[in-house]
């Protein structure tokens, strides 16, 4: 994850170099990276949002026997229920890119 991060700041360096050259072929590049970053950042927010869900899922399983007293707080279930919507919607991204490239369409 953290290597995908420094990648992604590389990347925006470079951008922001390319779109000073203002040529085709600059511009062009400067878009290439710009999608690779949108896939980085796809997968940063994959593994942080299932990294979240996990944390929840031990957090509630904790609290059933023999472990805790049987019934997991309100909080901890609000808390499952935001990480396992939010690592939802980050896999529809993924999902959504994915189809984007088996369509050649990135």
């Amino acid at each position: 994850r953290e290597l995908n991060k420094e990648q992604i700041l590389a990347n925006e360096r470079r951008i922001a170099k390319l779109e000073s050259l203002k040529t085709s072929a600059a511009m062009q590049e400067a878009l290439r990276l710009r999608r690779t970053n949108e896939e980085l950042r796809s997968l940063v927010r994959q593994d942080e949002t299932w990294e979240r869900r996990q944390k929840a899922l031990l957090a509630v399983h904790s609290q059933f026997l023999p472990h805790g007293n049987g019934q997991p707080t309100m909080e901890a279930l609000d808390e499952l229920e935001a990480a396992d919507a939010e690592w939802r919607a980050a896999q529809a991204e993924a999902d959504r890119i994915l189809q984007e490239i088996q369509e050649r369409r990135r």
